[in-house]
């Protein structure tokens, strides 16, 4: 896998990307894009909310100096798993490896906290994500029925974090 943004000197568009931990001075834009990428968006107060919970984590992904949030990542450390929450990536950032990167970050992170595995649900008809998901060394483990809606089902999927070869930082 390839280092985290953070951690090495990458350009989209001639731009530095930057990936930092999620703060409250993010939470416009990432609602912002969240509206832009969900049909159920979270609202404001469900981003501060993360903000305060002990186990709750997350990063987000700026290119350029403006400090304009172009994909996010949310999740949440529970004992020995991390559960991811949210990824999005701008629509006009897709296809760069944003949300690769960010899943990466997440991954080192999981690992740092000793986490065993890395989990998610996804809808069974965004492709685009799961194939992300697949490049990223997740695997589908389930399906829930009627996670979103009556007829709008989850994959669930999974990485074990003790298989990933080398280290993430």
């Amino acid at each position: 896998m390839t280092p985290c943004a953070s951690c090495m000197n990458i350009h989209l568009a001639g731009k530095p990307l930057s990936i930092s931990g999620f703060t409250t001075s993010d939470i416009e834009n990432i609602v912002a894009l969240e509206e832009a990428c969900f049909q159920n968006p979270w609202h404001k107060v469900s981003f501060e909310n993360e903000l305060h919970i002990p186990d709750a984590g997350g990063f987000v992904a700026k290119i350029g100096d403006c400090g304009k949030v172009s994909g996010y990542i949310l999740f949440r450390t529970i004992l020995d798993e991390m559960h991811i929450l949210k990824l999005a990536t701008d629509p006009v950032w897709r296809n760069q490896n944003i949300a690769s990167l960010l899943i990466q970050k997440a991954v080192a992170t999981a690992r740092a906290s000793q986490c065993d595995r890395v989990f998610l649900e996804v809808r069974t008809s965004n492709k685009a994500a799961i194939g992300v998901y697949k490049k990223n060394g997740f695997t589908v483990n389930d399906i829930r029925k009627g996670y979103y809606a009556p007829d709008d089902d989850a994959l669930m999927m999974e990485m074990q974090t003790q298989s990933l070869q080398g280290g993430i930082s």
